[in-house]
């Protein structure tokens, strides 16, 4: 999913940086002028990384990023006078002038960070649910006479390509292993 959110207060600043980033691969989700607009925007889907200006219509980047907390990445593209008021160690910034290749790779490392931290915060699986899914990869074994860890990568291309989560198809394929009850 698309997580990439641009925001700046002038109009034609923020058409340039979508346009650096559309020729540089990166497709932006939506462009805001308020910091209101990027917070409903990042609630709505729960993380992302945001380009922004120092100063939005309603508040200043350090004010955005206070109100977002850990919810996203954030890099301000600034001159460097404005860069200096950020005293936010965890909001990146570029100064200005910035060249479309350092703001692409600035924003594909910050996509990356965000993808592993969305991945590292991922709710763990239920011991019940490791059950299932480790009684679905026995029968796998069983059946095809496959060692476990081949039985988890066929489990795990067959989520993918069904767009099932893993846990209902292993009920699918534990349920269709048992013989039905009280059918004869």
């Amino acid at each position: 999913m698309n997580r990439l959110i641009v925001a700046f207060e002038n109009k034609s600043v923020q058409a340039k940086i979508v346009e650096m980033l559309d020729n540089g691969g990166l497709a932006v989700r939506c462009c805001y002028h308020s910091g209101a607009e990027v917070i409903r925007a990042i609630n709505q889907i729960d993380s992302g990384v945001i380009v922004c200006g120092y100063k939005l219509r309603d508040m200043t980047a350090e004010y955005l990023s206070r109100d977002l907390g850990d919810a996203a990445t954030m890099l301000v593209v600034a001159p460097n006078s404005q860069l200096e008021l950020c005293e936010n160690e965890e909001v990146f910034t570029l100064p200005t002038p910035v060249s479309a290749n350092t703001l692409c790779g600035s924003v594909r490392m910050l996509l990356q960070m965000e993808l592993h931290r969305r991945r590292r915060n991922a709710p763990k699986r239920s011991e019940e649910d490791k059950a299932v899914i480790n009684r679905a990869k026995q029968i796998i074994m069983d059946r095809d006479g496959i060692p476990e860890a081949f039985a988890h990568r066929m489990l795990q291309k067959a989520s993918m390509d069904s767009g099932m989560r893993i846990k209902d198809l292993a009920l699918q394929i534990i349920n269709e292993s048992e013989p039905q009850k009280g059918v004869s």
